[in-house]
């Protein structure tokens, strides 16, 4: 990013740590998002939040996230591939906030494990009681992912996270307001792939190809 040899070249030079096989059936268009919102999501989801990946098949892992995972932006780019990797590494109940694209993050989800889609085009104290009511008795929201990344969406995380040991993995470079300053703030920009989160971007990358050829990172 910001540097010479950029993809507008005809052509350009890779760093290892971020570059990925293409299957031979995927159109270069169909690629074309996985390096800057699939690569996104994941940094946020597993880089930076911490939540356990999906190679470690996940299915009876104690430090699985309690309280299920709030997905704000659902229907976007960086939101959708957000979805498709919890679901990849078998974690539920993912909590998608979407508006107009609501049929779009309805047919990302598995209703049938608990998730759900809560529109955010209602009024902020409707959006917070959703959630709010959506999460299992006993237990807390702990982690957010924001790929949407305004005040509106800082306002309802900030009612929603829990208070002591909440955290959020946004995308704009400064820390919001809205939030407590209990939560926890994750700045999750692509470029740190290439500055201090090389290993996890060349681990990433493969599992990037995988995905594409399995047909699940589409």
């Amino acid at each position: 990013l910001m540097t010479p040899h950029g993809s507008l070249a005809e052509y350009a030079i890779g760093k290892v740590h971020a570059i990925f096989h293409l299957p031979r059936h995927i159109p270069f268009e169909t690629a074309a998002t996985v390096p800057l919102a699939a690569a996104t999501a994941a940094l946020a989801l597993f880089a930076r939040l911490g939540l356990p990946e999906p190679s470690r098949g996940n299915r009876d892992l104690a430090d699985k996230p309690r309280g299920g995972v709030l997905v704000y932006g659902a229907a976007s780019a960086v939101g959708s591939f957000a979805i498709k990797l919890l679901k990849k590494a078998n974690i539920h109940l993912i909590i998608a906030i979407a508006g107009r694209g609501m049929d779009h993050a309805k047919s990302l989800i598995s209703q049938e494990k608990g998730d759900v889609v809560i529109d955010y085009r209602s009024n902020e104290s409707a959006i917070v009681r959703a959630i709010v009511n959506t999460i299992p008795a006993g237990e807390s929201l702990l982690h957010a992912v924001d790929a949407v990344s305004e005040q509106s969406s800082f306002q309802v995380m900030g009612k929603v996270l829990d208070q002591t040991s909440g955290a959020a993995s946004i995308v704009t470079p400064e820390c919001p307001k809205e939030l407590p300053s209990t939560i926890r703030v994750e700045f999750s920009n692509v470029g740190r792939i290439h500055v201090n989160h090389k290993h996890f971007g060349f681990v990433w990358s493969r599992m990037a190809s995988r995905g594409l050829s399995g047909g699940w990172l589409q």
